[in-house]
């Protein structure tokens, strides 16, 4: 009797009790964080809203769903972090990179609202658009200022491949305004739809 006895105390062992207090704090945690996310998802969301054609409430559904879900994220990946005996700094750009995806789905999102949203090309029909090499005179505007690609923000340099788009005629480096338009088939400063007009047949 008394061996029996023994093994019922042995379940409720400090370990058990740190494992339970372990759980409290990861789930208030979770909590907490959830909620600010939510509540300033939800203010992003109505505030980029009124600015674009998405309304009010569309965006601040949406914004307190990414701000939730990213939030949870953040305690998920922290904690991972915080257990993790390998290289800290590994870790980190890792749990930067997965805090930024869900951003950019939400702005991808939210900046092709008005338009009702363009799909991007394919990567063969990317490949039909003119290409041009930057020559020293396209380096600069009529003000004799340096010209840079929108897409990247860097300046263009004489030898670079860039494309020039058709109708808007904007220029961008070749490898920034290919990736840009595969996945939005628009170019990035006027919104030109070029995704149709130059599909593979």
């Amino acid at each position: 009797m008394d061996h029996s006895s023994t093994a019922l105390c042995t379940f409720s062992s400090p370990l058990s009790l740190s494992r339970l207090s372990a759980l409290l704090i990861r789930a208030t945690l979770t909590c907490v964080f959830a909620t600010v996310g939510v509540l300033l998802g939800a203010l992003a969301g109505a505030l980029i809203g009124v600015a674009t054609a998405s309304g009010v409430v569309r965006g601040s559904i949406s914004g307190a769903i990414s701000g939730a879900l990213s939030s949870v994220e953040v305690v998920e990946d922290s904690l991972a972090i915080w257990r993790n005996n390998g290289s800290g700094q590994w870790s980190i750009l890792y749990l930067l990179c997965a805090l930024s995806a869900p951003f950019l789905e939400v702005l991808d999102d939210i900046f092709e609202a008005g338009g009702g949203g363009t799909k991007g090309m394919p990567k063969a029909s990317v490949d039909k658009l003119p290409k041009i090499n930057i020559h020293v005179e396209d380096c600069v505007d009529a003000r004799s200022e340096s010209i840079s690609c929108a897409v990247c923000l860097q300046e263009f340099q004489a030898g670079e491949a860039a494309r020039t788009l058709p109708q808007c005629q904007h220029i961008f480096h070749l490898p920034c305004i290919d990736s840009w338009l595969i996945r939005h088939g628009s170019c990035p400063l006027c919104r030109h739809n070029f995704s149709e007009a130059y599909l593979v047949q």
